[in-house]
């Protein structure tokens, strides 16, 4: 059965006086394309006016009987037409605290630990803070952003520790001292609990395996170019060469072990060997009694193959956590996972620990996903978080993080490894994109050759596009590594990507200054103002030209 669809748009009103139009009323009721509309109410109760006239107002009733009822007239701007109503303001409770704006007006993407502790939903952005010893009362009160933390009294805008130095105290614990005043917990607690959620992750030990059924465990890529093609096997680890990259005429008969399966010191090979824990070389503990019997307690206890790898280790272990301050807000600070079990206080552990998660953010944001394509193990928080492998290729242990910051914020990171002090590496380098053309890569390339000059360093090695070759070497000084820097690296675990080119730069000799050097970095009393001997800290004029940050040596930069 069809039905017409018809307009309704006059109204039907049902009037008693008449059965008739009653009875067309139910009719049109009965319809199904009848849509009943209601009318538009009538407002009864107007505003108030000090002038109350009545009108009357007849509605239709029943049986033709008109009723009539009486209401106020609308409401008159004018009063007499000459003076205007106005409406009684109603009394508001004034708030207790109120946020102005220039406190609302903060950089929602600033990389610091206050807005980690903001994205994990462990604080909340404006939440107040307040800094107290032992409990006591509040020396100082703030409001916690993303970008610092805004006094209250002075109406500025301060770093951590500057906030508690605001508040009159020189103890140099301000995440211990800082307190929300919503929980009354300290920022240290807050990022216990947040490490210990992501302590699982940060510990993973990449461990590579054959596939279930697969009859050949070694790897696919070559251990020095990451490239695959014939490869030649080690008996005693999954690691794979080309020959050519060894430099060698022909292919060896029988049983062969690669560089890091045999002794430094005599060079044989078994299962009962140590490793290093600075430049992971493998030594037999007898070799290692015959050449070096000295102290020999130390060295078993910290399992390093010599001196030279136990005060390497050392320097670096006085910089971690040490935040040195270069002008106008800029500092940098040598970072690296550190384990609880590690000689460092909570404080320091915890900071470290934040921002390295916070420097991987930066890299992540400039870098393509660095996923090895025969293994799938993330690179790049691989070595942002220094993890060990079965396979030497993905043994990542030993790196650190250099930071670049700005009022605690992130600008720009570097990850570094040391092999002894011949040979550094720096697979990468980041800068965020609004700090590009700033020069200050060239100032992270300064704090670069600080840490180097401490340890003697003499040559860093880097990957990069072949197309950006001319830049590294016109601009930054690197030149295409010679033989020398050549047999080091068929020796040394160096991460390398397929499709780039090694390039080095050298460094001039700065045995006389390093002894100096460590006296300024291991005081760590003076972490706020921390001199950096005669290196020229302050960056020369960026060209215009300059390559926009980060350098996509390694892997493809992310396009907009």
């Amino acid at each position: 059965m069809t039905y017409e669809l018809t307009d309704r748009k006059q109204k039907c009103v049902i009037c008693l006086s008449s059965d008739t139009e009653g009875e067309k009323q139910m009719d049109s009721m009965l319809d199904p394309d009848y849509i009943r509309t209601r009318p538009r109410r009538r407002n009864n109760n107007p505003p108030r006016s000090n002038q109350n006239m009545e009108i009357e107002t007849v509605f239709p009733g029943v049986d033709g009987i008109s009723i009539g009822r009486k209401r106020r007239a609308p409401w008159k701007r004018a009063n007499n037409g000459n003076e205007e109503l106005k409406a009684k303001p109603r009394k508001r409770r004034k708030p207790a605290f109120r946020l102005s704006r220039s406190i609302t007006q903060s950089k929602s993407d600033e990389k610091t630990v206050l807005s980690l502790l903001m994205n994990q939903n462990a604080i909340f952005e404006y939440d107040r803070v307040q800094y107290s010893v032992d409990n006591g009362p509040s020396l100082k009160e703030g409001i916690a952003r993303r970008d610092g933390i805004w006094c209250r009294c002075c109406n500025k805008l301060m770093t951590v520790w500057e906030f508690e130095i605001h508040a009159g105290s020189n103890l140099k614990m301000p995440y211990f001292n800082i307190k929300m005043v919503r929980t009354s917990k300290s920022l240290l607690n807050l990022l216990v609990a947040l490490c210990e959620i992501e302590e699982a992750e940060r510990r993973h030990f990449n461990h590579v395996g054959p596939i279930p059924g697969a009859t050949d465990a070694n790897d696919d890529a070559c251990q020095i170019c990451a490239d695959g093609g014939e490869l030649i096997c080690c008996e005693n680890c999954p690691s794979t060469f080309h020959p050519s990259c060894l430099e060698m005429e022909s292919i060896p008969q029988g049983d062969w072990l690669c560089p890091y399966c045999v002794c430094i010191f005599c060079d044989g090979g078994n299962r009962d060997m140590l490793t290093c824990q600075q430049c992971q070389k493998k030594f037999h503990w007898e070799c290692f009694l015959e050449r070096q019997p000295i102290d020999l307690k130390i060295y078993w206890l910290t399992q390093f193959c010599g001196p030279n790898c136990e005060q390497i280790d050392c320097k670096l272990h006085r910089l971690i956590g040490v935040k040195h301050e270069i002008k106008e807000g800029f500092s940098w600070t040598l970072l690296r996972r550190l384990d609880p079990f590690d000689d460092i206080d909570v404080q320091t552990r915890m900071e470290c620990n934040s921002k390295s998660a916070l420097a991987l953010e930066v890299l992540n944001e400039c870098f393509m996903s660095c996923t090895d394509r025969h293994t799938r193990i993330n690179i790049l928080q691989s070595v942002v978080y220094n993890r060990g492998s079965n396979l030497s290729r993905m043994n990542f242990e030993g790196f650190y993080t250099l930071i670049l910051e700005k009022k605690d914020a992130i600008v720009s990171a570097a990850t570094i490894r040391m092999h002894k002090n011949d040979l550094a590496e720096m697979p990468y380098i980041a800068t965020r994109e609004r700090y590009r053309c700033m020069g200050l890569s060239r100032m992270l390339f300064d704090a670069l050759r600080y840490v180097f000059s401490c340890i003697g360093a003499k040559h860093l090695v880097i990957p990069s596009l072949p197309e950006l070759a001319n830049m590294w070497q016109e601009k930054y000084g690197f030149r295409p590594i010679d033989d020398v820097v050549k047999q080091k690296l068929m020796t040394y675990n160096t991460l390398m990507f397929p499709g780039t080119i090694r390039l080095q730069m050298t460094f001039p000799d700065t045995s006389a200054s390093s002894s100096r050097a460590m006296d300024i970095g291991a005081n760590k009393e003076s972490r706020l103002k921390l001199p950096l001997l005669d290196l020229n800290l302050s960056p020369p004029e960026a060209a215009d030209d300059e390559l926009a940050e980060p350098v996509p040596y390694g892997k493809q930069i992310k396009s907009d």
